[in-house]
């Protein structure tokens, strides 16, 4: 599975896209407080930072849920995660607004929001979930393994709770993750 980043902004900060979100954040003197949970969030921050010239401060939290709460309260202006079901009715009811994701293309776990790399090319940062066994496993090992995943996979519903927790599947097999992952 795999799930980009997205850029979620209080409603009083004045931009619905990221180009409006740089231009206001370049003009704050003190910078933009972004609350994030974890090294992922706090990378992506400083990337986001560094190549739009903005200053950007990242704010860690213990957890999604805090961070998130924070930019609800406007203790921050903008809140870096994966999307989930619940990020998506702070968005549909208005009290936040997603500003982008961080796929190479728009995400359908955020529909209409443009991905960063429309304006800072090559600018892609997304979250991979895949299964991993050790090195020297047996090949009969792994291709159970590979077949009950597979069917796991199939069973209907699991598309749509995957996808409610900000997941997209994206099968591979275990050549296409291991180059992926050199």
């Amino acid at each position: 599975a795999t799930t980009p980043l997205v850029l979620l902004v209080h409603p009083s900060v004045p931009a619905d896209d990221f180009p409006r979100f740089v231009e206001w954040a370049r003009k704050q003197g003190n910078g933009v407080d972004v609350a994030g949970a974890g090294p992922i969030t706090e990378v992506t921050t400083a990337l986001l930072g560094r190549e739009a010239g903005a200053k950007l401060v990242f704010v860690s939290y213990r957890g999604a849920g805090p961070a998130l709460q924070a930019l609800l309260a406007g203790e921050v202006k903008a809140y870096v995660n994966t999307p989930n079901a619940g990020t998506a009715e702070f968005i549909r009811t208005g009290k936040v607004k997603a500003i982008a994701v961080t796929s190479a293309t728009p995400s359908p776990l955020v529909p209409g929001v443009e991905p960063v790399s429309k304006y800072l090319p090559g600018l892609v940062q997304n979250v991979d979930f895949a299964f991993w066994a050790p090195p020297g496993t047996p090949p009969q090992a792994m291709a159970k393994l590979q077949d009950a995943l597979q069917k796991a996979l199939a069973e209907p519903g699991l598309r749509e709770k995957l996808h409610a927790q900000g997941l997209v599947l994206a099968p591979a097999s275990a050549g296409e993750v291991a180059l992926a992952t050199q």
